[in-house]
């Protein structure tokens, strides 16, 4: 029964990460502009504050009693299953807002221009971007709150 208490509440704030990225990346595709890439790390900035959070409540609904390796797994899990369903909504976001990112590059679509130097080679450079911060800047914003966030926790405790 526990371990699906557990499994249940890492589901739950995984989908609240991964929401709270995804409103990011949905702003980022709606106005099509390389101006506004820092909502995308702001979005990571947002997921890890979700983990943080889930750390802090599922040490305080055991009363802090949970061991610090047992907060990092848990951290390091809800990491994990947020990058899996903030990626597949990046991709349902596409789909949606940016579907000519999908076909052959061509000069006249929305999602193209004003490109900074580094991305003219085409469209694969713009999902790279964005698949890549959805990756990388949430697995390293997720894995450092998880890792160093249950050390405080646990220090406050003993004070």
């Amino acid at each position: 029964m526990l371990i699906k208490y557990k499994t249940r509440i890492s589901l739950v704030y995984a989908f609240i990460a991964a929401i709270i990225y995804s409103a990011t990346v949905f702003v980022f595709l709606w106005y099509q502009s390389y101006v506004l890439s820092w909502l995308l790390y702001m979005g990571n900035a947002l997921f890890g504050i979700v983990i943080a959070i889930f750390i802090y409540r599922y040490s305080k609904t055991n009363n802090y009693t949970v061991k610090i390796s047992q907060l990092i797994a848990m951290g390091q899990k809800t990491t994990i299953i947020g990058i899996l369903i903030s990626c597949i909504m990046c991709l349902l976001l596409l789909l949606f807002l940016s579907p000519d990112v999908f076909l052959k590059p061509d000069a006249n679509t929305a999602a193209l221009q004003n490109v900074p130097g580094q991305l003219q080679n085409g469209n694969t450079n713009y999902l790279l971007m964005l698949f890549m911060d959805a990756i990388i800047g949430n697995i390293s914003t997720g894995s450092f709150i998880a890792i160093l966030f249950p050390f405080t926790i646990v220090r406050f405790k003993d004070q």
